[in-house]
């Protein structure tokens, strides 16, 4: 009789154990991208307990009468508005009109909660981002999406009620870069018209997003993909979108944000916007003396600007060719610097836009290429000095997550807010009016005609102020003194409607007859 030939359990295939390890870095990944959020969630959770502040959010909030309705015909109106604060986001409006929708004005934590939802998935999408993009490498997504969550500079972006335009557009921004790299990976035409349709929703919620264009091809050159015909084309739809909205953006702007080029020469510009390009990134490193509102400098006697404002330039040109040299040995560095340059470009102030020469808000994007660039040149390193400067990551962003616990209680309310920028910039004017106007609708009267008189010895030229002095003294029982305000605000501002109308009610309130009708008549006229 023949032997039976004994059967042998045949070895796992092969293909399944790659399927098994591809399963368990996926775990690892989405366990890593779930630490993140969470570390990212209790770092800004005193943000849920703040309160509006008079800083935009009643332009955009409390005075705002697009957030009626969500219904179809106010959701038109949102569109059909040309502006609101001197910028055209009917997305980012709309989804404020959702919050006024549940709780109108009563609950600020739902709107801070709205901000806070949306920064966690803009984080989320950063890890997801940068692990496409390198090819599963969760180091280095881990490390980019966990300072991108948790740094102190982003607290305005998360925190600042009106800022919402700012993790709303980066939502749609992310998610359209995600389809990008989705696309030029698999070569699949829905992931390219998925990143259109996403970057078209993020300029409408906000003009900056106009830099994806120039992103996306950052992100080819990287990854070593041809420049050619085929990638241009690629981009045109996206440029004529950004093309569009840049120009409505620069139209709206210019009714109001933009100062006159005359203001400062050419050179003070370059100077000013050499500083912001530099202090952006000492503060990614040292997030100190961190404020809602950077002055411009004051000049000196003989009309000059402070020192470091001309030493700024020279560092900044200094970087740029370092950058330009390390391109010998390695693509990282400037790949890292162009990202954050291309982000900021537009509000390095080179034009003047709004009172303040610096923004911790532009960051939000802008610092993703530098976090990038630190993580991956750390994770490319040998192995013991690798854990050496892993090490040093770690320390930084457990110490950037303490501060930035610490930074959103600044903006628990507007006496928070405002004393804080008064702490480390007394001269800032806006930063009196506006702690004294919560001051004066809070009944702390005596305090606000502190912060009033001290704006008053700094700017004389601002009517509504003597409106507002004149509103308190009027409270206070002192009429006289506030006819005399009221009077200046006129002298300032003839058509002052504030200080017709508080004149008038002054003078019905007297007992003469006579004195009522002039004023009844003087107000109609």
């Amino acid at each position: 009789m023949k032997k039976e030939k004994t059967k042998h359990t045949p070895h796992q295939p092969k293909p399944q154990k790659q399927e098994d390890r591809k399963n368990t870095h996926l775990l690892i990944a989405a366990a890593v991208a779930a630490f993140i959020i969470v570390i990212t969630y209790i770092s800004f959770s005193p943000s849920l307990k703040c309160d509006f502040t008079n800083w935009d959010d009643p332009r955009y909030v409390l005075e705002n009468p697009l957030l009626k309705s969500t219904k179809t015909e106010n959701i038109k109106e949102i569109f059909k508005t040309k502006e609101v604060s001197l910028n055209y986001h009917p997305l980012t409006i709309i989804s404020l009109a959702f919050d006024y929708t549940k709780t109108k004005l009563d609950k600020p934590e739902i709107y801070h909660r709205t901000n806070v939802i949306l920064h966690l998935f803009n984080t989320l999408f950063v890890f997801m981002l940068i692990y496409l993009f390198t090819k599963g490498r969760i180091e280095v997504a881990g490390f980019t999406a966990l300072f991108f969550g948790i740094h102190p500079m982003h607290v305005e972006s998360v925190t600042w009620i009106a800022e919402r335009k700012d993790v709303l557009y980066t939502f749609f921004f992310l998610a359209s870069l995600i389809a990008y790299v989705k696309y030029t990976d698999t070569k699949k035409w829905w992931f390219y018209l998925i990143a259109l349709f996403a970057f078209s929703l993020s300029l409408l919620s906000k003009a900056m997003a106009v830099t994806l264009p120039v992103i996306m091809l950052l992100m080819d050159y990287f990854k070593g993909r041809k420049l050619d015909l085929k990638t241009w084309i690629e981009k045109i739809p996206f440029l004529i979108l950004s093309l569009i909205a840049g120009i409505t953006a620069l139209r709206i702007q210019s009714q109001g944000a933009i100062a006159e080029f005359e203001t400062f020469t050419l050179f003070q510009r370059v100077m000013f916007a050499s500083y912001g390009a530099i202090m952006y990134i000492a503060k990614m490193f040292v997030p100190i003396k961190l404020s809602a509102f950077y002055p411009y400098p004051n000049l000196n006697y003989n009309g000059t600007i402070p020192v470091e404002f001309y030493i700024a330039p020279i560092i900044f040109l200094a970087f740029t060719a370092l950058v330009f040299w390390s391109l010998k040995k390695t693509k990282l560095l400037f790949f890292g610097f162009a990202f954050y340059i291309v982000s900021v470009a537009m509000v390095l102030q080179f034009i003047s836009v709004g009172s303040a020469i610096m923004a911790d808000r532009y960051t939000y994007i802008a610092y993703i290429g530098p976090f990038f660039c630190i993580s991956l040149a750390v994770f490319n390193l040998e192995s013991q000095i690798k854990s050496y400067f892993a090490t040093i990551l770690f320390l930084a962003a457990i110490t950037f997550a303490k501060i930035t616990y610490d930074r959103t209680s600044v903006w628990k309310n507007s006496e928070t807010l405002w004393t804080d920028v008064i702490t480390k910039y007394p001269n800032v004017e806006v930063a009196y009016k506006n702690r004294g106007n919560y001051y004066g609708q809070n009944g702390q009267h005596d305090l606000a005609l502190k912060d009033y008189e001290v704006f008053l010895k700094m700017n004389k030229r601002d009517p509504n102020i003597y409106v507002n002095y004149g509103n308190v003294m009027n409270l206070k029982g002192q009429n006289d003194k506030a006819l005399e305000a009221y009077n200046q605000a006129l002298t300032l501002e003839p058509n002052n409607f504030q200080a017709l109308m508080n004149l008038s009610l002054i003078h019905i309130s007297e007992p003469t007859r006579l004195r009522r009708i002039s004023y009844a008549v003087f107000c109609l006229k």
